[in-house]
């Protein structure tokens, strides 16, 4: 076995294997690393583990950092779980210690591992987020067993907005637009700047057939709620969701969710995953709501400079803190407009 870099020519091998792994997500395929440069220009490697020419294990990494800084190589940004994917923990470390050494040699002072399962050997405890969980759910085989398994209340949540007259709907490109605007209103709420429009384009362009944006309108055709998924063969991910507050009694929301675990369903998925969330908070109440679980996720940061051997990963800080609180309540009080030209300066160096 060895340990390459993937050249743009074999990246169907490289897909191939993702949709095939049983923990493999659609952060994994190299549509995902592709957008992130095409839209954001940022380097990028996609590190393999080959035997007998078949793939075994990979790795795509991103650095990331503010111009004239060394930054980080992180696996990858603005996502979840988009780590190490590989047959065994030896293949796991194999891919680390080539991550580590690629650090060394670009002089970047750290690697961030994040993953949905623990890695490389290294006990959980070490890389077991303290303060963040991913919520899955486990889909049924139909719509109708799924929609009965909920409680009555989230039935009824879900079944109102349909007997109102609003309409979900499913497409590709041509409904960035819609998306866009309820988005970036959202993430002004939030007082979190938005990503580039040109990244949503990336995304849809270089997953194809494999991401869909969702759209829910009121009777008058109105856009309300909007959210962008991607797919793998075994579980559906929604990295962005938005809906806007002042429909928010016409629960658009829990249609647009509907709308999106019913497709899912329909494509033979077996999970849905819910992103993640803070044990406790408003989001996670959300996504338990629909029967989602929590899974504890696996990050960690590597200092490759720092003594010697393997360096121990760190765990992440829990908690956004006072300042972050102060920053989101001023940027939620801007324009619309101001706030999405503001991403568009700085979101492409938000790691999350």
């Amino acid at each position: 076995m060895h340990i390459c870099q993937v050249h743009p020519r074999s990246f169907q091998s490289w897909d191939h294997y993702v949709l095939t792994h049983p923990r493999g997500l659609a952060y994994q395929l190299s549509a995902y690393t592709k957008a992130v440069k095409r839209s954001y220009a940022f380097n990028t490697r996609y590190l393999a583990a080959i035997s007998g020419g078949s793939v075994r294990g990979v790795l795509a990494l991103t650095r990331m950092g503010l111009p004239g800084f060394s930054g980080q190589w992180i696996s990858s940004p603005y996502c979840d779980a988009a780590g190490i994917l590989a047959d065994n923990s030896d293949i796991e470390s194999a891919l680390l210690d080539r991550a580590l050494a690629l650090a060394q040699e670009t002089c970047v002072g750290k690697v961030a591992v994040r993953n949905g399962f623990p890695f490389a050997g290294i006990h959980p405890d070490f890389t077991q987020h303290p303060g963040k969980v991913r919520m899955v759910l486990e889909l049924k085989t139909d719509s109708e067993a799924l929609l009965a398994s909920l409680k009555a209340k989230v039935r009824s949540q879900v079944k109102k907005p349909i007997r109102d007259g609003l309409t979900f709907s499913l497409g590709g490109r041509e409904l960035i637009p819609q998306f866009y605007k309820i988005y970036t209103e959202n993430m002004r709420d939030l007082g979190s700047p938005p990503h580039a429009l040109s990244w949503f384009r990336q995304i849809m362009a270089n997953y194809d057939n494999r991401a869909h944006i969702g759209i829910v309108r009121l009777p008058n055709q109105t856009p309300a709620a909007a959210g962008l998924i991607l797919c793998h063969p075994r579980t559906v991910s929604i990295p962005w969701a938005s809906s806007l507050r002042r429909h928010n009694k016409m629960n658009p929301n829990m249609l647009l969710y509907w709308g999106f675990l019913s497709f899912a369903v329909r494509q033979g998925a077996r999970f849905f995953d819910f992103g993640r969330s803070t044990p406790g908070e408003g989001t996670y109440r959300f996504k338990e709501q629909w029967g989602a679980s929590a899974v504890p996720l696996h990050w960690a940061t590597f200092f490759p400079f720092k003594g010697s051997g393997r360096p121990l990963p760190v765990e992440p800080a829990n908690g956004a803190g006072m300042m972050r609180t102060k920053a989101e309540t001023m940027l939620s009080a801007l324009p619309v407009s101001a706030m999405t030209s503001l991403g568009q300066l700085v979101r492409k160096y938000i790691p999350l």
